[in-house]
């Protein structure tokens, strides 16, 4: 067996054409260097527990190995083309879901296993939101047109009305009666008049706004993508099928999204009642099991 002193000496094979290198943890003696930024968002990825970035290359942490590719675009230097061509939004939902799905039926996930036997007292906690998000996820399933509606006539409104008033409370000393921040108070003042001025939107503006984000999304991501494909296997390492396929279904849904709007919709809204039902399972299994473990 051989040691690599740092990880980032194998990095020069993804040079080589290769899409993704994968080193044991074991064969790692040296600690990640300080450029290695915590990624606070990313495309789920199965057995991934934490997740890393230095420019272009992109670490998955899994509990054995570690999985290192190198996108097209820095998501802080070029975010936008990050989005269209490194994570296009149909991979993101295809990702997202296939995570879940193979969490659902692994109770022994490392990180939320992890993260709930440290804090046991969260077990009931994760169980009411999975039930929640499992609830959310039907009515999202069963009502598409109605979530979207909800989305920003009910759920917006509520929560710019709640962030109004946090800041209130946090710019407003109300046992002095004087103000401690105006920042605060004026970000405050915001939210609340936002929030109450969405209730008067009409919907048709909702919808042209969600549409055009998502034609827009598709059309720029199966054209980035169909012409990679277009140069061939060498021009995308990262899966020439793959991103075939989304290229070709998000160039689909762009177009329906001009000339089927409300179909666009459901589809989307659907696929996320999918999403959320599926980490509302996953939630309440983790849930239950742990606390049945609790309690041998």
């Amino acid at each position: 067996m051989f040691f690599i002193p740092a990880l980032d000496e194998m990095l020069s094979l993804l040079d080589e054409g290769i899409w993704e290198v994968i080193i044991p943890k074991d064969q790692v003696t040296e600690p990640l260097d300080a450029e290695w930024k915590v990624s606070p968002i990313n495309v789920p990825t199965p057995g991934c527990v934490a997740s890393y970035r230095k420019g272009r290359f992109h670490l998955h942490e899994t509990v054995h190995e570690w999985r290192v590719h190198r996108d097209r675009f820095d998501p802080v230097i070029h975010p936008f083309l990050h989005l269209i061509d490194d994570a296009p939004l149909l991979l993101m939902i295809k990702e997202t879901m296939v995570t879940f799905a193979l969490r659902k039926n692994n109770t022994n996930s490392f990180f939320l296993t992890r993260f709930l036997e440290e804090q046991a007292d969260a077990v009931k906690k994760h169980l009411a939101i999975g039930i929640v998000l499992f609830c959310i996820g039907l009515f999202f399933l069963i009502e598409p047109y109605l979530a979207f509606q909800s989305i920003f006539y009910l759920f917006l409104p509520v929560v710019l009305v709640c962030l109004g008033f946090y800041f209130l409370h946090a710019g407003i000393s109300f046992s002095f009666f004087r103000i401690k921040h105006e920042c605060n108070v004026f970000s405050g003042i915001i939210a609340l008049i936002a929030g109450v001025a969405i209730l008067y939107l009409p919907l048709i503006v909702w919808i042209l706004v969600f549409l055009g984000i998502v034609s827009a999304w598709m059309f720029a991501s199966a054209a980035m993508l169909l012409l990679r494909v277009m140069k061939g296997r060498e021009a995308v390492p990262e899966g020439f099928i793959s991103r075939l396929v989304i290229g070709f279904l998000s160039l689909i849904l762009g177009i329906a999204g001009i000339i089927l709007p409300e179909a666009v919709i459901d589809i989307f809204m659907m696929m996320f009642g999918f999403i959320a039902l599926l980490i509302g399972i996953s939630l309440i299994g983790i849930g239950y099991q742990l606390h049945a473990r609790t309690h041998e």
